[in-house]
């Protein structure tokens, strides 16, 4: 990425950094076109540890940032690095739901298939 367009950057449009540690990143309430970028340039920055993404506050998801929680969590999986997709809230459930993206897809819970014999 062109440094120019690496210093315009905003990340504080997609993700606001938790205190808690290092690889815990709480999503903002909007993630549209203009959040895809820096989102992509956190999770970046976060790989190779495992990662907890707080998703209670978000309220609209958009194709471009559902992509890229799908692309981050396959990519931890590959690399044998856990990511979490914690406290989604139902805007984000829904957007990613709409997107046929399930919410186990991006590091969340996993359906309840319920008592299923095998």
């Amino acid at each position: 990425m062109p440094q120019e367009l690496a210093s315009e950057i905003d990340a504080d449009a997609f993700a606001m950094p938790s205190a808690a540690a290092h690889g815990e990143v709480t999503l903002a309430p909007v993630l549209d076109l203009r959040a895809a970028r820096p989102l992509h340039a956190e999770l970046l920055r976060l790989r190779g540890d495992t990662i907890i993404v707080d998703g209670s506050q978000v309220e609209r998801i958009g194709a471009q940032c559902a992509a890229i929680l799908l692309s981050a969590a396959r990519s931890w999986e590959s690399d044998g690095q856990e990511f979490s997709l914690v406290n989604p809230s139902d805007a984000l459930s829904r957007g990613l739901e709409l997107l046929g993206i399930g919410l186990h897809e991006v590091g969340g819970i996993a359906p309840d298939f319920g008592d299923i014999e095998a």
